[in-house]
């Protein structure tokens, strides 16, 4: 899954290459620092940068449901044990998509990860008392409540 700003197609020797999608969902405001938790990989090209672990686990729960599948992302988030808090309460402050938070909340909340509080605060600062409920791409509902 490649991100973006802005809607694109990728070239078709690249998609003959790579199997790859291009998603375009905002999910930050736009307030947040540009390229904030964006890097290189370690010995990659400086201009090529990619989502740092915190980021590139908003952007999971951010698709989970479309292309992404819960259970999946349930066993990838079960991991993240060792997430910079500050980054994570960045990044979290700058999400503007309730789902994001919610899911961040239930992720921390079920497997008693570090992160909680900072989930917790973030998901009751977007959505308040109220469940959050949609259909997955293969029509399994998909209810996260605060």
């Amino acid at each position: 899954m490649l991100w973006g700003e802005k809607g694109k197609q990728l070239p078709p020797w690249f998609q003959s290459h790579f199997k790859a999608t291009y998603q375009s969902t905002n999910i930050f405001s736009d307030s947040l620092p540009p390229n904030f938790g964006l890097a290189p990989l370690p010995g990659g090209h400086p201009d090529v940068l990619v989502s740092v672990p915190e980021r590139a686990l908003l952007e999971l729960f951010s698709d989970t449901g479309k292309s992404q599948f819960f259970e999946e992302t349930m066993h990838l988030a079960e991991g993240t044990h060792n997430l910079r808090l500050d980054v994570l309460d960045t990044l979290l402050t700058h999400t503007t998509r309730i789902k994001v938070a919610r899911f961040a909340n239930m992720v921390a909340r079920e497997y008693s990860l570090p992160w909680q509080a900072v989930a917790k605060k973030h998901s009751a600062r977007l959505g308040k008392q109220t469940r959050w409920i949609a259909l997955s791409s293969n029509q399994a509902r998909i209810c996260i409540k605060p």
